[in-house]
């Protein structure tokens, strides 16, 4: 037996969903932005300085979290440092780094090609402590840009 299908009221059907969710294109991407998924756009080569900026402007509470409060306190939450030196003054400035390499790819098995792009990031974190072992300042370096806090400075690049 042999069954006969109409498939051309299937393909009207098709055409008249897809055309109704064509309208609704440009959400994809103010969703993307939206939902915090900018960094992969930013990796793409887009302009992310606000990104970046915003992203500053988030952690700097995290960091002034941290000032008042003694060297021992940082590093029973967040690990010993990876680097400290004493400086003439009797001050000592410790920094906690961390970085890596993010990235994504594609490939297809019917064509066999594939694409793949990566970038690596770092942040650095430094602290400043007084002779009693207390956080008087923090700084940022990293692949977000420069900040400081606002006890060491008031400047943003």
């Amino acid at each position: 037996m042999i069954w006969m299908v109409d498939l051309s009221s299937h393909r009207r059907n098709l055409l008249t969903l897809g055309k109704s969710y064509m309208k609704y294109a440009w959400l994809l991407p103010l969703g993307l932005l939206m939902t915090g998924c900018s960094h992969m756009l930013c990796s793409a080569g887009l302009d992310c300085s606000d990104y970046y900026l915003e992203q500053l402007d988030e952690m700097a509470p995290r960091w002034d979290q941290w000032l008042g409060k003694t060297k021992d306190e940082r590093i029973k939450s967040e690990g010993p440092p990876d680097k400290c030196e004493v400086l003439v003054t009797g001050e000592e400035v410790c920094e906690w780094r961390s970085g890596g390499i993010s990235g994504q790819g594609s490939y297809s098995a019917h064509s066999g090609y594939g694409q793949s792009s990566s970038s690596s990031w770092e942040h650095r974190r430094i602290f400043t402590y007084d002779q009693n072992h207390i956080a008087r300042a923090w700084s940022y370096r990293g692949s977000l840009g420069i900040r400081n806090s606002r006890a060491n400075s008031t400047s943003t690049q």
